[in-house]
């Protein structure tokens, strides 16, 4: 079975987050790392797993820095990370990938009152 399975994908995610952001890895490590974890390790040196304040999780910019947040912007086919600068302006981090929000999902039930007008550096 793929190591990429949706089925696992959410719980191998998960666990490899949890390993990341804690850097005290399960002693058994070596054994238990999946093909699923060894793929996003390859990708590290351009990508960085991240866990949101409200939970979601996902895999961005090797650049994301704490303090960035995930926008939905008109037009864009995927979320995207923006930093917030000086005088209520943002700069563009990157595009990202937050699972459980790649369909469509976060503006399922976004009113006229939510939408925000920014201006991007």
């Amino acid at each position: 079975m793929s190591p990429f399975n949706v089925d696992q994908f959410e719980e191998q995610f998960s666990a490899a987050i949890d390993r990341e952001i804690t850097n005290n890895p399960d002693p058994n490590y070596r054994n238990l790392f999946s093909d699923f974890e060894r793929e996003l390790r390859y990708t590290q040196n351009v990508r960085r797993l991240f866990c949101g304040q409200k939970g979601y999780f996902g895999c961005g910019a090797q650049s994301l820095a704490p303090g960035d947040e995930i926008w939905i912007l008109g037009g864009a086919d995927t979320p995207m990370v923006l930093r917030r600068q000086s005088k209520g302006r943002y700069r563009l981090v990157g595009e990202v990938y937050v699972h459980g929000v790649m369909h469509g999902e976060a503006v399922a039930s976004i009113t006229q009152e939510q939408l925000e007008k920014i201006i991007l550096e």
